[in-house]
């Protein structure tokens, strides 16, 4: 394990950027010096300790500015390994305490929304863009206006400072701080450093700063209001205050809030009398006598809150009915000020403030309408879910969430892949099962009638018994399509209902089958009837339909390159004429193709084979085509990742192309198949081959070191198979004249 004894310095190229940047003369004293690096890791790489229980993990290295003044210097003396920062006096004045450093240190994640982030989004983000955080260091000082400063990167453990200056850690010494917080004078090695100059002060805090503080007196904000001379319930007598102090919206800092108690007493009760007369007056008593004229009521201070609480009265203190807010709001003077400027500004804007409520009011009644009709839905589906889908069979179930299988959760899982990791086949949840299954299904109707049991209690059990692994289920069994499938006890009489055709024929008819059917039920199966593979054909192998596309375009195209050359004065050889016609194109591609097995046994099938030819020679006047007509090459890949056409045993295999690395893990057959003819041929017999030179086969087609890919046809489709084993390969020509079909190689079985 290395650690700060083994640094002998850091790459510049780690510091991504620092605050305030390097030779500036007006940084901003109010912020902290700083220092941002691209490994985010590097602060605490080499720390020599482990995490503490607090979890305060201290850096190894750490960022100090120190002010530019005598006896503070930055040299390289001659033969250090690192630039040395001196500080010759009062150490302790211009470098932190080393006790708080793991509070210096941080990681920052780059992220461009404000949202707030759970540590697995952290994780995930940083997994896909590792370049979006860094590790900053910060230098606690405070920075000064107008000073020039060091800003410098030291080591914060003496191992590391002994190391910088050129020395050697002992082996067995205790790692300890790089300078004590008391320390008159130290030398530090400088792993990156720069200078900067701070500005004149005038930011907001600097200019808060400067503000003083004014103490106002208790009375400030504060206004004698005289309450003793109201009408003689609320009259306050003479031995009683009749002033009270009202405080505006802007007071001292030390007043207190005014109490309900500061009112008089005679003030109080008398407004809690006059709310009860006009709460009685409202219903038609007024001093304990039925009103005259009940259009005649009484008029006084109204009751603030009245309508919030439901009540007209304010009732004495000691009642627990009334809130204490509601009585000092209607009790205190100064409160019934502050409700009646309130009063007083709704008033003044009534009829806004009547339009904006029932406006809200339509809000809520349409907010209201869709809770109703979600509520009822919510109802109705729980009465649908207990009537219809708990009694359902859990097979039922299955088939019936079949078509939201994918976007069912289940077991933290969609129900498709929850399936799929069970035994369960994955056609449980095909559309074509559940139509084969559903009651009103061809198949199950038709059991129906033969068995004679109604479709409606028809309940396919095929998916239950694949749960529950049953020996005898055989998912493939199906009758046999003769009468020997069908049960001689259920042709009876003149109807044929029993075996699925509502008809009725002739009984002699029905007594014939019943016959038929025993007889063939009795007969076992002759064994020389059955179909059987034919043995050459592991020698000889199959033609596909590939293999016919393939000979049809080579004779077409063969047959329009001898009718040029026939226009350029050429005669063509009548040999010429017959080997290049389609069925002798399709008998060269099957032979030529056992010839190219039986050359490289050992090598198997390969990924494909490579057609070419034929090749035309004009001798003379005369037309004259090469031998063989044409030629097949078995395609591998080789151990360097190269296609190559394989050869026989004591030859080297011959390089046609480099396969891409992206290629890794796809169907490469598939690839081959979809690349245009005339794009991939053999070189020629004596020819040099440079494997840098060959072209690169990718996912996007074949490009050679100076073209770009050739782009793979939009509608190419891919061929039948020749067997179900091999995919399909691309067959090239030689030459342009030759035409090429993707094909797959002729497979034994």
């Amino acid at each position: 394990l290395n650690g700060p004894g083994d640094v002998v310095g850091i790459d510049p190229n780690q510091v991504v950027r620092t605050y305030p940047r390097a030779y500036t003369t007006d940084a901003e004293p109010n912020y902290l010096a700083a220092v941002d690096l691209d490994a985010p890791e590097l602060p605490w790489l080499f720390t020599p300790r482990g995490v503490p229980g607090t979890g305060h993990l201290p850096p190894w290295v750490v960022l100090v500015v120190v002010e530019d003044r005598p006896g503070v210097s930055i040299t390289v003396p001659p033969g250090a390994p690192l630039p040395q920062l001196r500080i010759e006096a009062s150490a302790s004045d211009e470098l932190p305490n080393l006790a708080d450093s793991w509070a210096w240190a941080h990681v920052q994640l780059v992220e461009p929304s404000t949202a707030a982030v759970t540590p697995d989004q952290v994780s995930a983000t940083l997994a896909a863009d590792p370049n979006r955080n860094v590790g900053r260091l910060i230098c606690p000082r405070r920075l000064a206006a107008q000073r020039r400063w060091y800003a410098a990167l030291v080591p914060a453990f003496d191992a590391g400072r002994v190391r910088g200056l050129g020395g050697a850690p002992a082996a067995a010494a205790t790692v300890g701080p790089a300078w004590e917080p008391d320390q008159d004078a130290v030398t530090l090695p400088v792993y990156f450093h720069w200078e900067f100059q701070t500005g004149l002060e005038g930011d907001f805090e600097s200019l808060a700063q400067r503000l003083k503080p004014h103490k106002a007196a208790t009375t400030v904000g504060l206004v004698p209001m005289h309450v003793g001379e109201g009408a003689p319930p609320i009259k306050v007598p003479a031995d009683q205050s009749r002033h009270i102090d009202m405080d505006g919206a802007l007071r001292a800092p030390a007043q207190s809030d005014g109490q309900l108690d500061d009112v008089a007493d005679a003030l109080r009760d008398g407004l809690k009398e006059v709310t009860r007369t006009l709460a009685d007056a409202a219903d038609g008593v007024l001093d304990g006598q039925a009103l005259q004229d009940a259009s005649r009521q009484p008029v006084g201070p109204p009751v603030y809150a009245s309508s919030h609480v439901n009540r007209w009265q304010v009732l004495d203190r000691e009642s627990p009915q009334d809130a204490e807010w509601f009585r000092e709001l209607n009790l205190d003077p100064r409160a019934r000020v502050a409700a009646g400027l309130g009063a007083e500004c709704v008033r003044a804007n009534q009829e806004d403030i009547a339009n904006a409520a029932w406006r809200q009011v339509g809000d809520v009644m349409a907010a209201e309408a869709a809770l109703q009709r979600a509520a009822l839905g919510k109802l109705v589906s729980r009465a649908f879910f207990a009537r219809s889908i708990v009694p359902m069979p859990d097979s039922a179930l299955l088939s019936l969430v079949g078509p939201v299988a994918t976007r069912t959760p289940f077991a933290g899982l969609s129900l498709t892949a929850s399936v799929a990791q069970t035994s369960l086949p994955d056609a449980v949840l095909d559309a074509g099962l559940r139509r084969a299954l559903a009651p009103a299904g061809r198949a199950v109707a038709r059991s129906a009638r033969r068995t004679g049991v109604p479709v409606g209690s028809l309940r396919p059990g095929l998916v239950s018994q694949l749960a529950e692994g049953r020996e005898d289920l055989d998912g493939t069994r199906f009758a046999r399509p003769v009468l020997g499938g069908v049960r001689p006890d259920l042709l009876v009489g003149d109807d044929l209902s029993g075996i699925g055709l509502p008809v009725q024929v002739a009984p002699e008819v029905v007594t014939r089958l019943a016959t038929s059917a025993r007889a063939l039920a009795e007969d076992s199966v002759d064994e020389s009837t059955r179909l059987q593979m034919r043995d050459e054909v592991r020698t000889v192998g199959l033609i596909g339909q590939a293999h016919v596309e393939a000979a049809r375009m080579l004779a077409w195209q063969a047959e329009d390159s001898i009718a040029d050359a026939v226009a350029g004065g050429a005669q063509p050889d009548p040999v010429t004429s017959s080997v290049v016609g389609f069925g002798s194109v399709l008998d060269s591609i099957v032979g030529q193709t056992v010839v190219a097995m039986a050359d490289t046994p050992a090598g198997g099938w390969g990924v494909g084979i490579l057609v070419e030819g034929p090749i035309f020679a004009v001798g003379g006047a005369v037309l004259d085509v090469t031998e063989p007509p044409i030629s097949v090459g078995i395609l591998d890949v080789d151990a360097g990742n190269t296609l190559v056409l394989r050869t026989e045993a004591g030859r080297s295999n011959v390089p046609v192309a480099v396969l891409d690395p992206n290629l890794s893990g796809t169907d490469l057959g598939a690839v081959l198949a979809r690349l245009p003819a005339g794009v991939l041929s053999s070189p020629a017999p004596d020819a040099s081959v440079d494997v840098d030179e060959l072209p690169v086969l990718s996912s996007g087609g074949l490009a050679s070191v100076t073209s770009p890919a050739a782009p793979l046809p939009s509608r190419v489709g891919r061929l039948s198979p020749i067997t179900p084993i091999t995919p399909i390969t691309p067959i090239r020509p030689v030459t342009p004249l030759t035409p090429v079909s993707p094909l797959r190689p002729v497979t034994p079985i």
